[in-house]
């Protein structure tokens, strides 16, 4: 069961990661130069979990 709970983790942190990328696009932006700008909400999860949270254009 414990193996089965770690993956359901790993499965709800990657969601969270996708939520914040899908979230915090603006509508005209150069993916290929520019950096994403998280949410205020991605913001406060980010400075909270700096290691869990390395978002970059180029990571889509």
């Amino acid at each position: 069961m414990t193996k089965l709970l770690k993956h359901y983790e790993a499965y709800v942190e990657r969601k969270k990661k996708i939520y914040l990328i899908r979230h915090s696009i603006p509508e005209k932006i150069d993916l290929e130069t520019a950096l994403i700008p998280l949410a205020a909400e991605g913001v406060v999860q980010a400075k909270a979990n700096p290691e869990k949270l390395s978002i970059r254009a180029r990571s889509l």
